[in-house]
């Protein structure tokens, strides 16, 4: 339990969404042009919107992961792994039935991984900083 950083869980949760939502938004305009919601309802059933949507969300996930990991200064993958957990568990929450069941499962088995990646190349990082 020592290694786990409330500060670093929620810094990397804020910026999750944070780069989410720009992120989200960046590809919004460089598809549709515009962000008004019948253009963002229109574009939300595109399949290759949703793809794209999946690798942005998975970046952001990457980056909040090894966000979490660095203010937390640990010795594990344990914040970014809680970071992953919530990160589905707010997806669950938030996306409902709204989409294609093939974006919902994918969207929920990539996260976990993706968190665990970020945390898991501040590590390396640092471990590489450390041997030198």
């Amino acid at each position: 339990m020592k290694n786990i950083s409330i500060k670093g869980i929620l810094l990397g949760l804020i910026s999750l969404i944070i780069i989410d939502e720009l992120g989200g938004v960046l590809l919004t305009l460089v598809l549709a042009g515009d962000l008004t919601t019948d253009i963002r309802t229109e574009i939300q059933s595109d399949t290759s919107f949703l793809i794209l949507r999946m690798f942005v969300g998975a970046a952001a996930l990457v980056a909040a992961g090894f966000i979490s990991e660095k203010l937390a200064k640990s010795n594990g993958l344990i914040n970014a792994g809680i970071l992953g957990l919530v990160s589905v568990i707010l997806t669950v929450l938030v996306l409902g039935d709204t989409y294609p069941i093939w974006y919902l499962t994918l969207s929920y088995l990539y996260q976990f991984p993706s968190a665990l990646l970020g945390g898991y190349i501040y590590f390396k990082r640092n471990q590489l900083k450390t041997d030198d």
